[in-house]
C-alpha cells in the first residue's frame, strides 16, 4: 500500500516554534528560537545588496544578525533587535562562535547561507536540543 502523503492542511499544523536552550561557556544557558520560513528569507536577504549579490559588509553581521533575530527569553520573546547587532559584534567570538553554532544546528540551513557567498562546505543539521563545549 502506498504511503499516505501529506497536503497543506497538514504541514500548517507543523507550524508550533521550536526552542533550543545551549549551555554557552563563559556566558551560561541561552535560549534560541525557531525561524519561519518568512523570517529565513528576511534573514537571507539581510546579506544581499539592491542587486541581490552578497554584500561582504553586511556579510560580516551575519552572526549578530542570527543571534539578535533567535535568541529568545523564556516565553519566547526576541531579546535582542537590529540596533544590538554592534554591541553583539563586540562579543568575544568563542562566545558568539558557540552562539552561531547551537543556530545553525537548530534553525538555519547553514548551505544555504554560504552559499549566498559562495562556500559549498557548509550542512544544516536539525536538534532539538544541543549543549556546545
Amino acid at each position: 500500500m502506498p504511503e499516505q502523503l501529506v497536503g497543506l492542511s497538514d504541514l500548517l499544523k507543523q507550524t508550533e516554534r521550536r526552542y533550543v536552550t545551549a549551555k554557552i561557556p563563559g556566558v551560561g544557558s541561552v535560549r534560541f528560537r525557531s525561524l519561519t520560513a518568512a523570517e529565513h528569507l528576511d534573514l537571507e536577504q539581510s546579506f544581499l545588496d539592491s542587486k541581490g549579490q552578497p554584500d561582504l559588509r553586511k556579510f560580516k553581521e551575519r552572526t549578530a544578525r542570527m543571534i539578535a533575530r533567535t535568541m529568545c527569553d523564556e516565553n519566547g520573546n526576541l531579546v535582542c533587535s537590529s540596533e544590538d547587532i554592534p554591541k553583539i559584534m563586540q562579543l568575544d567570538a568563542k562566545v558568539v562562535d558557540a552562539m552561531t553554532d547551537v543556530i545553525n544546528d537548530h534553525c538555519i540551513n547553514r548551505k544555504r547561507v554560504e552559499d549566498l557567498v559562495g562556500n559549498s562546505n557548509g550542512e544544516c543539521l536539525s536538534e532539538h536540543s544541543a549543549a556546545v563545549n
